[in-house]
C-alpha cells in the first residue's frame, strides 16, 4: 500500500509543484518585460519633457534676441527672458548629471 500511498502523493502535490514552477517562471519573464517596458515608456516620455524644454529656450532665446534689437525700455522683460533661459540651460545640464551618475 505504500507504493500506492507514494503514487497518489505525486499525483496530488504535482499541482502544487507545477504552480510554484509556472509562478516562478512567470516572475522571471514578468520582471524582465517590465524592464523593457518601462525604459520604452520612459524614453517616450522623456522625448515629450525634452521636446516642450526645448521650445521654451528656443522661445527664450528667439526673443531675446528680437527685443535685443529694439530695447528700448524693455530690459525687465529681456531680463525674465534671460531667468527662463538659464533655468532651460540648468534643466538639461541636471538631468545629464543625473543620467551620468546611473
Amino acid at each position: 500500500m505504500a507504493g500506492g500511498q507514494d503514487l497518489f502523493d505525486a499525483i496530488v502535490m504535482a499541482d502544487d509543484r507545477f504552480h510554484g514552477q509556472g509562478y516562478q517562471e512567470g516572475y522571471e519573464e514578468g520582471s524582465s518585460l517590465g524592464i523593457i517596458e518601462g525604459r520604452q515608456h520612459g524614453t517616450l516620455h522623456g522625448a515629450k519633457i525634452g521636446s516642450e524644454v526645448g521650445c521654451y529656450q528656443g522661445f527664450a532665446f528667439a526673443w531675446r534676441g528680437l527685443l535685443r534689437s529694439h530695447a528700448t525700455g524693455k530690459d525687465r522683460v529681456i531680463a525674465m527672458l534671460k531667468i527662463v533661459t538659464l533655468r532651460v540651460t540648468g534643466f538639461f545640464c541636471h538631468q545629464l548629471e543625473i543620467s551620468l551618475k546611473r
